[in-house]
């Protein structure tokens, strides 16, 4: 911070791009038994089999809603496509945000 305490390097731009993807081809039809498998679950089964349950940063924010750092996109590839497996409709929303600042 300076003096006046404003920040050492203010905003000059910030771009936010979203994108959302579904894929209606991926729609299986589950058999009754894997109907009902616990979402929760299968995304840390998922994580402990692909090796990345132990270093994995996870937040619950609420009963069905998670952020996850230090995940492999691979490793969420494989849970979206169990998930998709059991019939369940996959919607992915990407972001990605740019900041830009004076230099220090």
């Amino acid at each position: 911070m300076r003096e006046n305490n404003t920040p050492l390097n203010p905003t000059l731009l910030k771009i936010t791009i979203s994108k959302s993807l579904f894929d209606e081809s991926a729609n299986h039809k589950p058999s009754e038994e894997l109907s009902d498998v616990n979402l929760n679950n299968l995304l840390l089964d998922v994580l402990k089999k692909k090796g990345e349950l132990e270093n994995a940063k996870i937040n619950w924010t609420s009963e069905n809603e998670v952020e996850l750092s230090t995940v492999s996109m691979m490793t969420l590839h494989h849970f979206i496509i169990e998930a998709e497996k059991l019939g369940k409709n996959v919607t992915l929303d990407r972001s990605i945000v740019v900041t830009v600042t004076d230099q220090t």
